[in-house]
């Protein structure tokens, strides 16, 4: 049986977790033109919540790895 703590997260999908967190910090410097739809940008807690819901996401459809 395959655990979530199983699950495999390559570092690529990582620094796509904390790119997406600071994208929404800092829209501009990412060419986004979200800047008036956001007024606070996600936590670092945005990116640790992320980090696990990847893997749980994995762990639910019997994977044991995560896809971006």
């Amino acid at each position: 049986m395959l655990f979530e703590s199983q699950v495999y997260l390559d570092e690529k999908i990582e620094r796509y977790i904390v790119d997406l967190v600071w994208a929404t910090r800092e829209p501009e410097l990412h060419q986004l033109p979200i800047s008036n739809l956001i007024e606070i940008g996600a936590s670092p807690r945005a990116a640790i919540a992320l980090h696990q819901v990847a893997r749980v996401e994995a762990f639910l459809k019997n994977s044991s790895f995560v896809t971006p």
